[in-house]
């Protein structure tokens, strides 16, 4: 029977590396209920959105952080002067989906929210780097087509060092070129992706070729870690014209998925 010494440094061990849910639900077992992981939405109906605007969801953003944070230190009996012990913080910060979906916008809206999402921040890693859900559907509309790409990729772009569990990039009249303005998002998640929605995108049989073969493509790292598509339960795409070539596509991506 291993000595309490070594129990203690083995259980020392286990609840460092728990994962956040593991240690919320081990919270609760201690009646400390501490809030969910955020959910962030672009606020307003339906609109073009500037520098400006973006810059105004921005700043909602960051003040639902800040209640996050607050309510964080509310369970923990903490004060608002207080910092918040690193371990009671999650792992992967405190904001797990965030939604673009239902707005154009500009070039320059997308290179502020990415600047935004990719700073690094004092407490904890970009907010970028810890989202595990992002939709980035309907977000280019009525964008002239230089434009779309450059938004596309500028958003894209901001999530390929993370380990999302799905992305959305429905409604976006992708094609070929936007496929490849998407890659780096798409190409990103090995070993975390599982879900993946690319509807009413108009993609050609030749797209999903694209597709498929960004989501076959073994780790450029020279590791083993396999493709992005191997951990895939759910593929939504429908509303395409890829026609039976797209089938012959879709087939490779199944036939890599574990």
């Amino acid at each position: 029977r291993p000595s309490r010494k070594i129990d203690k440094r083995v259980d020392s061990y286990n609840v460092r590396v728990l994962s956040t849910r593991a240690r919320i639900r081990a919270a609760a077992v201690g009646h400390m209920e501490l809030p969910q992981r955020l959910t962030l939405f672009p606020p307003g109906p339906r609109e073009s959105v500037d520098e400006d605007r973006a810059n105004e969801f921005i700043q909602c953003w960051n003040d639902e952080i800040s209640q996050y944070d607050e309510a964080l230190r509310s369970a923990l009996g903490l004060s608002p002067a207080d910092p918040i012990p690193e371990q009671h913080r999650p792992l992967e910060g405190p904001v797990g989906k965030i939604s673009f979906s239902d707005k154009s916008y500009s070039a320059g809206a997308a290179a502020t929210i990415a600047s935004w999402l990719t700073r690094d921040r004092a407490e904890t890693s970009p907010i970028a780097s810890g989202v595990e859900i992002v939709d980035l559907s309907d977000v280019i509309a009525s964008r002239p087509e230089d434009e779309a790409l450059q938004v596309l990729q500028i958003l894209c772009d901001a999530f390929k060092s993370a380990n999302l569990v799905e992305v959305n990039l429905s409604d976006n009249a992708l094609g070929s070129k936007g496929i490849s303005a998407c890659r780096s998002v798409l190409s990103g998640q090995v070993e975390s992706l599982q879900r993946l929605s690319l509807c009413n995108n108009g993609l050609s049989a030749a797209s999903m070729e694209e597709v498929a073969d960004i989501l076959t493509a073994d780790a450029d790292d020279g590791s083993d870690s396999g493709c992005a598509g191997e951990n895939l339960t759910q593929i939504h795409f429908f509303n395409n014209m890829s026609g039976n070539g797209g089938c012959h596509a879709f087939a490779r991506i199944l036939s890599r998925c574990s």
